[in-house]
């Protein structure tokens, strides 16, 4: 497959050298071609052979210093593979002399691009020696990009500012030098951090919209934050919090133009933490607010479980955020959320029902149809999963336990009231009919007692409750375990 490929590009190659020069439409051809050959390797294995054939072929008629990117992604493929003196050899090629033989030439004569793939396989096989070095000319590198001082700054503005990937070298060169300078500096003292926030607030100016570098910088203002709070810094963490929530939502929002919700996860969650952890500040808050304007509602689909579970926070401010989200998630994507609201709204919890219950409420004014159809299929749902006898055997036995245990009588009229109200209801299924045939008469002496303790306060009337209702815990008890013992049979 390789050998064909070669004779493709070989033909590709003589058509190249035979278009005429000085013609925008041979330049046009020229252009095709070379765009070509790139679009092409790029799905080609990652084997150094099949690489170095392929080059071998088009470098008949297009030096490695015009095809920089695909020299420099081949020097990367051989030090990752082991073959350290092919990458050295393949990067020396590029920069026209070897900085280990000839130190008095200086690195910055050549290509800023070619500087910065030279130092990265420096750090990458070298010692410690070695890597400091590489560091302090990256530091170097850096200055003179920022200064365009140097020899080759108008090269750098005209062509060179842009790599493959459409990132900005000066983005690149300052997360590189952020993350060297992390992993040299174990310790992480104020003025480390401070030297490697600099690089990474750099290169997040220097590329807007690339993921990476928002990505590195909020991670890195975590651990920051992590390490003030563990030392007893509550104020100074703070101001972390807030760069890093703001860090992971262009992050998000970047990776959602670009490779999908997939692959901004782990960022989503770690912003989830943050907001549940420290929602409750002002700072915070604001920019929370701020960030729901950059991201796409369908990123936070994917983890509306945990949402919806901090759906009852018990910090008012961080309620009502979650609130307004799951209300604008409903205005897009209501069938997303409906279930497990509605299991939200028949929690034990009031709070929670109460929360769920408004945004509820809210999605109703626009897609009432949706939620008419949910609150019907999740009432029908809890009908054929849980039978009256099974409800009314699990609420007696929390009424007693309320009432004997706890004597927490408005608890225990609570829990029973809800079932009271399903019986004046009606059956509407054989079983439930059946239900009232069996218990329905001692069940409204029961509920008649338990209105007219409300009425008069009387003690006395709490204790017909439980004459009348004992018998039905006796043999509900009774058909629970004949059922028991039926399923393990």
């Amino acid at each position: 497959m390789v050998r064909v490929q070669q004779l493709s590009e070989l033909e590709e190659v003589i058509d190249y050298c035979t278009l005429p020069m000085e013609s925008p439409i041979a330049d046009g051809r020229r252009e095709l071609i070379r765009n070509m050959w790139n679009e092409r390797i790029k799905g080609t294995k990652r084997n150094v052979e099949v690489w170095q054939a392929l080059l071998a072929v088009r470098e008949l008629v297009l030096p490695p210093n015009e095809d920089r990117d695909t020299w420099i992604r081949f020097a990367k493929l051989c030090w990752k593979s082991g073959r350290i003196s092919q990458a050295k050899s393949t990067l020396v090629k590029l920069l026209q002399f070897d900085p280990e033989s000839s130190p008095e030439l200086t690195l910055y004569h050549a290509h800023p691009q070619v500087v910065l793939a030279y130092l990265k396989y420096q750090y990458a096989v070298g010692d410690e020696l070695k890597r400091k070095d590489a560091f302090s000319r990256l530091q170097d590198l850096s200055v003179q990009i920022a200064t365009a001082t140097n020899s080759y700054s108008g090269m750098l503005v005209s062509h060179g500012a842009i790599s493959s990937a459409g990132v900005p070298l000066t983005a690149r060169v300052y997360l590189t030098l952020a993350s060297w300078k992390r992993a040299l500096s174990p310790g992480l003292d104020d003025d480390a951090i401070q030297e490697i926030l600099v690089s990474y607030k750099n290169a997040t100016l220097s590329a807007k919209d690339w993921g990476k570098a928002w990505h590195s910088w909020a991670l890195f203002n975590t651990e920051v934050m992590s390490r003030y709070t563990l030392r007893g810094r509550p104020d100074i963490a703070g101001k972390y919090v807030v760069a890093a929530v703001t860090g992971y939502f262009y992050s998000i929002a970047c990776a959602s133009t670009t490779k999908g919700v997939d692959d901004s996860l782990q960022d989503i969650l770690r912003l989830l933490t943050l907001w549940f952890n420290h929602g409750a500040t002002s700072e915070v808050q604001m920019a929370l607010e701020k960030g729901f304007t950059l991201v796409k509602i369908e990123m936070w689909l994917v983890v509306l479980p945990q949402i919806i579970a901090r759906i009852h926070s018990n910090n008012r401010i961080v309620r009502e955020l979650i609130q307004e989200l799951l209300v604008r998630i409903g205005k897009g994507h209501p069938q997303a959320l409906m279930y497990p609201l509605l299991v939200a709204c028949k929690s034990i919890s009031i709070l929670r029902q109460r929360a769920a219950q408004e945004v509820v409420d809210k999605i109703r004014k626009h897609s009432g149809g949706l939620v008419d159809q949910a609150q019907l299929v999740s009432k029908e749902l809890i009908r054929v999963a849980i039978l009256w006898h099974e409800m009314w055997h699990e609420a007696l036995e929390e009424a007693s336990r309320m009432y004997f245990g706890e004597h927490n009588i408005d608890g225990m009229l609570a829990v029973l009231e809800p079932l009271h109200a399903m019986l004046e209801r009606g059956a509407e299924t054989i079983k439930e009919n059946t239900f009232i045939q069996a218990y329905g008469h001692e069940l409204l002496e029961a509920h008649e007692c338990c209105l007219k303790y409300r009425a008069t306060g009387e003690d006395a009337e709490l204790t017909k409750v439980y004459k009348s209702v004992n018998t039905i815990i006796s043999v509900l008890c009774l058909l629970e375990s004949a059922e028991d013992d039926f399923c393990v049979l």
